[in-house]
């Protein structure tokens, strides 16, 4: 991969793939190091433009390198017990903090496709689960919102009120 190329996608996904790593890891140094080495990874020539999306590669890259930075660590934990810290801080906090307070799995999920785009299918490539899992998912972590939020859906506007 060539400089130029190289600069574009840290330029357009480097805050993205650090807010992903910082919510899987709860640590903002750790969110710093996982980028760091997703993008190490690209621009040694990991990544095969024929296999995918650069972001998704960077993404499924920040995903491996957190769980094995568990396990590195000695830290039996999976995915699902992860903690982590509040979402997006330019969120409004109530839905930060709803969307912190989601299980893990849904979180992740309701995170890749709300806020950064991903298809169902590049999320279940990504964590390596079937598509149908990744819908059930969301579903869940949108209805779990839904419910959580509700007491805020006068403010919102939006079709009905509604929140998510």
């Amino acid at each position: 991969m060539d400089d130029v190329n190289f600069e574009m996608l840290y330029r357009e996904h480097r805050n993205s793939v650090y807010r992903y790593a910082r919510i899987l890891t709860g640590s903002p140094d750790a969110g710093e190091d996982i980028t760091q080495e997703c993008f190490l990874a690209l621009a040694r020539g990991n990544f095969e433009p024929g296999r995918g999306e650069a972001r998704a590669y960077l993404f499924g890259a920040a995903r491996r390198l957190a769980c094995r930075r568990f396990r590195k660590l000695e830290r039996e934990v999976e995915l699902e017990e992860m903690t982590v810290s509040p979402v997006h801080s330019d969120l409004p906090r109530a839905v930060g903090e709803a969307v912190a307070a989601l299980p893990p799995m849904q979180r992740e999920a309701v995170l890749l496709f709300t806020w950064e785009g991903f298809t169902l299918e590049e999320i279940a490539g990504m964590t390596g689960v079937d598509t149908g899992t990744i819908k059930s998912r969301l579903a869940r972590g949108r209805e779990t919102l839904r419910r959580t939020l509700a007491a805020y859906r006068s403010y919102v506007g939006g079709l009905n009120g509604t929140v998510a």
